[in-house]
């Protein structure tokens, strides 16, 4: 049987009272985060490790490379691929890693990060923690998905790196939105193949002004 006070608990009550537990989960969750990372440092001198908080002392951003994540981007950190894999793990926070290619055509690891959110100034504290873990070397390219807010990161924190996006992602977008041209149009897919083959950067934007007049793609 509910006692008085239980009754007159309301909805929104109960929705701050999880949020707080939540809260509290998390910063003890990230204590023992936090004090892996110091264990780390006591044998791993040139391991980098930041973390930034709210203002109650809860996380919101984390980014860590050891000495032989770095080590490695010094050798192979011409070329990066930055991407966000979303809430996949117990904070329910973005996990965004970094990473390259080495000399036999690997996949490495260059740092990783928990993140508050996907927005503009969260990646640009990364970036800024990035370049000052790795020596300040710009990468020559980064390749990323099409996100607004990671490009407008990217401009800021990398203004000398050529930005390109992710083949996979393209394709992706290609499927989603291609379809229905494919299907009203039936000469479309060659068109556009012929289109994307393009040998200059001249033919390529020729073939797209006839493309999107036969095809009516301007809208």
């Amino acid at each position: 049987m509910k006692t008085p006070s239980e009754a007159n608990v309301t909805s929104n009550q109960c929705v701050d009272v999880l949020s707080e537990q939540r809260k509290q989960y998390k910063g003890k969750e990230f204590y023992g985060v936090i004090k892996h990372f110091q264990d780390k440092s006591l044998v791993d001198l040139n391991q980098y490790f930041v973390v930034e908080l709210f203002e109650d002392g809860s996380p919101r951003n984390i980014f860590w490379a050891d000495g032989r994540l770095r080590d490695a981007y010094i050798k192979f950190g011409d070329s990066v691929v930055f991407d966000v894999i979303y809430v996949t793990n117990k904070f329910k926070m973005p996990f965004s890693p970094i990473v390259g290619v080495n000399h036999h055509g690997q996949s490495i690891l260059f740092g990783g990060a928990l993140l508050e959110n996907e927005k503009e100034e969260t990646f640009q504290w990364l970036f800024e923690h990035f370049l000052k873990c790795m020596f300040n070397k710009h990468p020559s390219a980064i390749i990323t998905d099409q996100d607004k807010a990671m490009g407008n990161a990217i401009r800021k924190g990398f203004p000398n790196t050529r930005h390109r996006y992710c083949a996979w992602h393209i394709k992706k977008h290609e499927l989603e939105h291609l379809r229905p041209l494919e299907t009203h149009y039936s000469d479309f897919k060659e068109s556009y193949r012929q289109w994307v083959k393009s040998d200059s950067i001249e033919e390529f934007e020729a073939r797209w002004e006839v493309m999107c007049g036969k095809y009516n793609l301007k809208k």
